[in-house]
């Protein structure tokens, strides 16, 4: 009998092909105001998150190269939102996002197409743990 070999290519992992991300952090969270960042760092991680803060979102943007998150929250911060390249990176790193506004008229057509999930700020501290949920219901 005659026995045919087969060649087996080497198959590498996507995650083996792309750059090391540094970092695994729950949560990346831009507040435009400081002291409300501290607030809702301390209501995530009590709540069982870990956070890291981006003090501006030129901040937000090079961390989302640069480490691995599962979610990112962050305050609306015009020019400077609709500038950047944060909605394309957030889906490439497939990222469940959640954008605060400060007015339901504010919202933008586009802000449903480039975030999870858009909610208004008077709201989000008293909804933050229903709205995380609501990103990914199903936790490790």
């Amino acid at each position: 009998k005659e026995q045919e070999v087969e060649a087996v290519e080497e198959v590498v992992p996507v995650e083996e092909q792309l750059p090391a991300r540094k970092s695994a952090v729950d949560v990346l969270l831009y507040k435009r105001s400081h002291s409300e960042a501290k607030i809702f760092s301390a209501i995530l991680r009590k709540i069982g998150y870990s956070v890291e803060i981006a003090d501006e979102l030129a901040d937000f943007e090079h961390k989302l190269d640069d480490n691995s998150y599962t979610y990112a929250l962050l305050d609306r911060d015009l020019p400077k939102l609709d500038a950047s390249d944060i909605p394309r990176k957030l889906k490439e790193h497939g990222i469940a996002s959640l954008l605060f506004v400060t007015d339901i008229q504010t919202v933008r057509p586009m802000d449903k197409a480039n975030f999870s999930h858009v909610v208004l700020n008077v709201a989000d501290l008293q909804l933050l743990r229903y709205n995380m949920v609501k990103l990914a219901p199903a936790r490790d």
